[in-house]
């Protein structure tokens, strides 16, 4: 006998051997067409339990859950400090950088001077006669200056050599 469908088979129990098998009548509560609710042999509901509160929130003890906030506050406060560091590096080495820079464009700016000066005393031919004049003076006190001009760039040069170990034989540095 199928009660809830071709799939699903479900047997009554028959007479056993020996046994007589005798209907009994079951009444029928007043319904339409005589029809039984089935709710009485399904489980009772009760209200749902809502919580948005995690689960692994929910079983742990305060000072669990506050060791682990230390530990993830820890952490993220490393985090930063190493994301600091490495940001002061990029910085670091970006001064470094521009600082170079201006050394080289100084350096140029020097020599160009200089070039400048030593093409002046050059082009005037009394200088190399050796007759003094006071144009050959003035070339004199040209000649001094370039003197200092080099003197000074070589001091810039040294100035902006690094030292010590983070400095290498080929010119580059770490």
């Amino acid at each position: 006998m199928s009660l809830a469908g071709p799939s699903s088979l479900v047997s009554l129990p028959g007479p056993q051997p020996g046994e007589s098998y005798v209907e009994t009548s079951i009444s029928l509560s007043a319904s339409a067409a005589g029809r039984v609710s089935g709710k009485s042999w399904k489980q009772l509901k009760s209200a749902t339990v809502r919580s948005y509160i995690p689960e692994g929130l929910k079983t742990k003890k305060w000072e669990d859950r506050m060791e682990k906030t230390k530990k993830e506050q820890a952490i993220k406060k490393l985090q930063a400090e190493l994301r600091d560091e490495k940001q002061a590096e990029i910085t670091r080495r970006k001064e470094i950088t521009l600082e170079r820079k201006k050394a080289a464009e100084e350096r140029q700016r020097l020599e160009e001077a200089k070039a400048k000066l030593t093409n002046i005393a050059n082009v005037d031919g009394r200088e190399k006669s050796g007759q003094v004049t006071p144009q050959s003076r003035s070339n004199q006190k040209d000649s001094s200056l370039t003197s200092q001009l080099s003197d000074s760039l070589k001091l810039v040069h040294r100035a902006l050599l690094p030292t010590g170990p983070q400095s290498k034989t080929d010119g580059t540095f770490v």
